[in-house]
């Protein structure tokens, strides 16, 4: 009774258009049009993230591995690339899925967690859209975590430059 109970909650949350496109009335020009603005963006966004791989790369030979400790521009790259993969925004085959678990958590209680089979990630969507970051709270926060996990390794490794290089999918 209390999962249909939430489950209603969710579709009355959706058909209330939290987020969601209810509009199925799209003509072939507009999806089209759409999908095509869509691959546009990708476009722009790939060749910035091929751009960014580019930076650990040059790095790499730039500093040989002799070199001891880690610079500022190692930090600052940190910083840019959370904030590239913190704050995407529909990017990614990832997007969807995440979003809508996040929604599945924001139309539930606290006290449903046992619902879900990941309670730390139900409390970081739980927290993030209790403070209003809707989905982009939830992405900063796990590309926080993931990218300080990554950074800190490389930075005892004898090139951290080439293990970020070597980490960055393509």
């Amino acid at each position: 009774r209390r999962l249909l109970n939430i489950v209603e909650q969710r579709h009355s949350n959706i058909s209330r258009g939290r987020k969601v496109c209810a509009d199925t009335t799209l003509t072939m020009h507009n999806w089209r049009a759409e999908l095509r603005d869509v691959h546009e963006v990708f476009g722009i966004y790939m060749l910035i993230y091929f751009l960014l791989l580019l930076v650990p790369l040059l790095a790499f030979f730039a500093y040989p591995p002799d070199a001891k400790g880690v610079s500022v521009g190692f930090w600052l790259f940190f910083l840019v690339l959370l904030v590239f993969t913190g704050l995407r925004d529909e990017i990614g085959p990832d997007w969807i899925p995440y979003q809508y678990i996040f929604w599945d958590v924001a139309t539930v209680n606290l006290e449903d967690m046992a619902m879900f089979s990941e309670p730390g990630f139900f409390l970081l969507n739980y927290f993030s859209d209790y403070m209003g970051w809707e989905i982009y709270g939830v992405m900063f926060i796990c590309a926080l975590i993931f990218l300080f996990g990554v950074f800190s390794y490389a930075a005892t490794t004898a090139n951290p430059w080439m293990a970020i290089a070597v980490v960055t999918p393509y």
